[in-house]
């Protein structure tokens, strides 16, 4: 699990480009806010990917919320955690207006060819929840590196590929503040 870690905070730097700093706000699409019915399957895609990706971030903001020992680690969980979730809302009730499924299959090879990197193993995010103290916070800082990471890929492929102006308006707003999420993070291993 470890060479996975290092692999994962390597790939993340690489990514980043940035260091620390405070992260943006980012502004979710307001609960409830319409959607136009104009859409392709990028955009579809990419909902359900954010979907699946977005409800591994709030259970592990959850995780990191009862068990770190760090208040920078508890308050980054906590605001991952509430944005996450007015962000799900909304992208679930796009898709239902589209008649369309809020889940995909979660096959790791058609998330990864749609921009995003695969879903984090079931048992890394449970095995997360087993450890404590500077392990517990080191981890968790090192997965969610890797795992908003992502979030930026995808959003970046739904730029890039998608059709539907509320869903390319938010997705720039995922790739910003996902990539200042990014930057937190690092900043947090190096502790500033």
């Amino acid at each position: 699990m470890r060479h996975n870690l290092i692999a994962t905070f390597a790939a993340v730097l690489v990514l980043a480009g940035c260091g620390g700093g405070q992260t943006p706000a980012a502004a979710p699409p307001a609960t409830g806010a319409k959607v136009s019915s104009t859409h392709n399957d990028a955009d579809v895609m990419f909902a359900q990917m954010m979907i699946a990706h977005m409800e591994q971030g709030v259970d592990m903001a959850q995780v990191a919320k009862a068990k770190s020992t760090r208040q920078d680690v508890k308050d980054f969980a906590g605001a991952v955690d509430a944005t996450q979730r007015d962000e799900l809302t909304t992208l679930k009730s796009w898709l239902q207006t589209w008649g369309v499924p809020t889940t995909t299959d979660h096959n790791p090879n058609a998330h990864a060819h749609h921009g995003g990197l695969p879903l984090i193993d079931e048992n890394t995010i449970r095995n997360l929840g087993n450890l404590s103290g500077t392990e517990f916070d080191a981890t968790y800082i090192n997965l969610m590196n890797g795992h908003q990471g992502g979030a930026v890929e995808m959003a970046r492929t739904e730029l890039k590929d998608g059709s539907n102006p509320e869903l390319k308006a938010y997705a720039d707003r995922v790739a910003q503040s996902r990539q200042a999420q990014v930057g937190r993070l690092i900043g947090m291993v190096n502790g500033s």
